[in-house]
């Protein structure tokens, strides 16, 4: 059960990174 943990956490991570570059994109994008 800890590894499923371990992998919910890490693609948590994965998608709170994702987030930011899609942000930092979006603020590239818009003048």
């Amino acid at each position: 059960m800890a590894r499923v943990e371990g992998i919910l956490e890490h693609m948590d991570k994965q998608l709170n990174h994702m987030e930011g570059d899609i942000r930092a994109l979006d603020a590239k994008i818009e003048p």
